[in-house]
């Protein structure tokens, strides 16, 4: 029960998002000021942030959700998606690009798939851009994708 309301709200059970939580706590450091209400607490900003992602619904709506202000919460998905996204943070130690073999593999079947060549993969029919070193033996052809973007 708790995991199909953790899945319906954050896109995510339970257990991941203690993880995460686990995970994020460090990144998130809520400051109190002697001229400003106290810091929100840490769960509660990861919830809002992950509502806001999974949801797409405006800041302002999100105000009346949870009675925090539309700065605040752009602000901490700010501070949120840097923890995530920084590869000085959380994404390099979750997210690795595939080299080598495995990479070579991972085109192949992509290839046998799509018929893209050269493409290891896609999210949301976007491509990610990998950096390739200039003596790679790999034959980059240019592809105009969607929003226009090229490699």
């Amino acid at each position: 029960m708790l995991d199909r309301k953790y899945f319906q709200c954050y896109r995510m059970t339970f257990l991941a998002f203690e993880y995460l939580l686990q995970e994020l706590t460090p990144f998130i450091c809520p400051f109190a000021t002697p001229f400003v209400r106290t810091p929100i607490l840490i769960k509660k900003v990861v919830k809002m942030v992950l509502y806001w992602l999974a949801h797409g619904i405006s800041p302002k709506i999100m105000n009346a959700l949870h009675n925090v202000s539309a700065s605040t919460i752009r602000k901490y998905t700010y501070i949120v998606c840097d923890a995530l996204f920084n590869g000085d943070k959380l994404f390099s130690v979750y997210v690795h690009t595939p080299i080598g073999d495995r990479l070579l593999n991972i085109i192949e079947r992509f290839c046998d798939i799509t018929s893209l060549q050269q493409i290891c993969g896609v999210i949301n029919g976007t491509h990610i851009p990998l950096s390739v070193k200039r003596n790679s033996h790999l034959l980059l052809q240019i592809f105009i994708i969607r929003n226009t973007f090229t490699i």
